[in-house]
This record gives structure tokens, C-alpha cells and sequence, in this order.
């Protein structure tokens, strides 16, 4: 699956929201800065004829996102009557695009998406048993941006939010899925390697270690968790010691030092790194917002790491 990590730096202004039904459909795309189309196709092919001189086909069913990095010419494909909805807005926003499951963190991705402005949106997928939902979300925004209410076209742009986060949910679960498509032996050793890794992460811990206890290889285990996990074993394993550092400067009031060492780290230097690396933030930046929402349980840490 192709898919973009958005993340939104201005609100969003709706400059069209409609169903297009028509005999024969002809648009164009020229790298348009700032410019983001959601659609879902109803009847009738699409060809895009991109400026590489690469051509692809689209289907009915198919959820389309038309973002800046798009430029090509779309028609309809052998004279079909193309049918579809769709929703465009200006903002200001970063864009990367995936090109496969393999190339993105999906922790990671998760963290981001927590932290706000962050969204995930199919290039172009299968919209499935979403296909009534994305529709009956987009005609909601048509009829509220159609309004002569103001009130209603400001709800015009939440209801643009919340289809933007159902396409988020709607990533995030086929990212999940074909995480899940392990065998079930990969899925069985990843467990209990995260298991292992949780009972014994105070330690010094290797993962040649953690390989010989569950009698497979090094290679095959970081393999195998890798593909399940997302992340590397070590990332694991350093995610989880800054996780439980946090919930003991938070309800045990540790200092850094005393919380580094707890979890296996020695140096308080580098635990200062790590803390930064893995939250982005430095340890008082962190604790601050951490308490500006009234504590955290250990659950809600582990669950903001993607740990449990």
C-alpha cells in the first residue's frame, strides 16, 4: 500500500466539496502547493498519465488522495462515464510519501499521530467495506459547505476532520493487518521475545541474549521482530526503559539519574540522549507537558509507546 504522512500547519480552507458525474472527464494536476483532494471513485475507470510517462488505472471502489506531489493528466479510461465524490482544501502542510508498508515505523507513526496535526491518507486503495462510510462522510461536508449558514460551513471543515481521521484509521488498520500476516511461529517468538524483553529490561540485555533463550538466531530474530513489531529489537528495548523512566519521575518523583539506573542504564548522559531521541523532547520539556496533563497511569505511558 502507498500511503502519505500529512502533517497539517494551517487549518484547512474547503475551496470545493462535490459529486462530479459526467460522460467524459478530463482533469490536470501540476504540482498545486497547498492544495490536498480526498475522493472515492463510484463507477467509471481513471487513467492517469503521469509527466514520466507512467500510466495507471483506478477503479470504482477506489479511494483517491490528490496531493502536491501529484502531476499528471487524469481522463476517463476507454470513454467510461466517470462518477465520483470528492472533497479539496488549501493548507499548508509537509508531505511524505510511503511507498510500501516496509518503510515506515509504525510506532513511530502512531507517536506522531498522537502528538496532533499529523494524518495518514491513502494514495490509492481498496476502499472495501469503507466504501459507504468514506461516501456518506464527503456528501456531509458537500451539504454543509453548500450551506448559507456560517455556522454550518464551519462544520463543513470539522467534518473534513474527521474524514481526514478516518482515513488515518483506516491506514493505520491495513498497516496493522499486514503486520499480522507473520507466521504464526514469527508471531509466537516475537511474543515472547517482548515478553522476555519486559521482565529483564532493568539488565544488561543483548539481543544474542534474548535469541539464545528462545533458541532461534540472532539474524532470525531481529528478522522476525522487525516485521512484526516494526521496530528493531534494541528500539524496543530502549523504548520500553525511557517508557518506565518516565512513570518512575512521574509517580516515584526520581530524578533522571535515579530512573536511568532502574531501568539498566548507568550513564545518566546517555539516558539523557536516548530520552530525547525516542520523545523528541528533553527530559523537564517532557515531564512538563507529562504533568500539564494531570499525571499518567503506567498503563497510559506504556500505551502512548506502543508497548502493552
Amino acid at each position: 500500500m502507498i500511503f502519505y504522512e500529512i502533517k497539517m500547519m494551517s487549518v484547512p480552507k474547503l475551496i470545493f466539496a462535490c459529486s462530479v458525474n459526467l460522460e467524459k472527464y478530463k482533469n490536470e494536476f501540476i504540482h498545486r502547493k497547498d492544495f490536498l483532494e480526498l475522493s472515492i471513485c463510484e463507477e467509471g475507470r481513471i487513467l492517469f498519465e503521469h509527466e514520466n510517462g507512467e500510466k495507471e488505472i483506478t477503479y470504482p471502489g477506489t479511494v483517491l488522495t490528490t496531493a502536491s506531489d501529484l502531476s499528471c493528466r487524469t481522463s476517463s479510461y476507454k470513454n467510461d462515464r466517470q462518477r465520483h465524490t470528492t472533497v479539496g482544501v488549501n493548507m499548508k502542510y509537509a508531505l511524505k510519501r510511503y511507498d510500501s508498508e516496509s518503510e515506515c515505523d509504525v510506532l513511530k507513526l502512531k507517536e506522531r499521530i498522537r502528538g496532533g496535526c499529523t494524518a495518514l491518507v491513502p494514495y490509492r486503495c481498496d476502499a472495501g467495506t469503507n466504501y459507504n462510510k468514506i461516501i456518506e462522510l464527503i456528501k456531509k461536508i458537500i451539504v454543509l459547505n453548500s450551506s448559507e449558514n456560517p455556522s454550518d460551513r464551519i462544520n463543513a471543515v470539522s467534518e473534513w476532520y474527521a474524514l481526514i481521521g478516518f482515513m488515518t484509521d483506516l491506514v493505520l488498520t491495513k498497516l496493522e493487518l499486514k503486520r499480522s500476516e507473520a507466521p504464526p511461529s514469527e508471531l509466537i517468538y516475537a511474543k515472547k521475545a517482548a515478553q522476555y524483553i519486559s521482565e529483564n529490561y532493568m539488565n544488561r540485555l543483548t539481543a544474542d541474549e534474548i535469541s539464545k533463550r528462545l533458541g532461534i538466531s540472532s539474524g532470525y530474530l531481529h528478522r522476525i521482530f522487525k516485521r512484526v513489531n516494526g521496530i528493531t529489537v534494541l528500539e524496543y528495548i530502549n523504548r520500553l526503559r525511557v517508557a518506565n523512566a518516565i512513570s518512575l519521575m512521574i509517580n516515584k518523583n526520581a530524578s533522571l539519574k535515579q530512573a536511568a539506573f532502574c531501568v539498566g542504564i548507568e550513564d545518566p548522559a546517555y539516558m539523557s540522549r536516548l530520552f530525547k531521541k525516542t520523545t523528541g523532547l528533553c527530559c523537564r520539556e517532557y515531564l512538563r507537558a507529562r504533568r500539564d496533563r494531570h499525571g499518567e497511569t503506567d498503563e497510559a505511558l506504556a500505551s502512548s509507546f506502543n508497548l502493552q
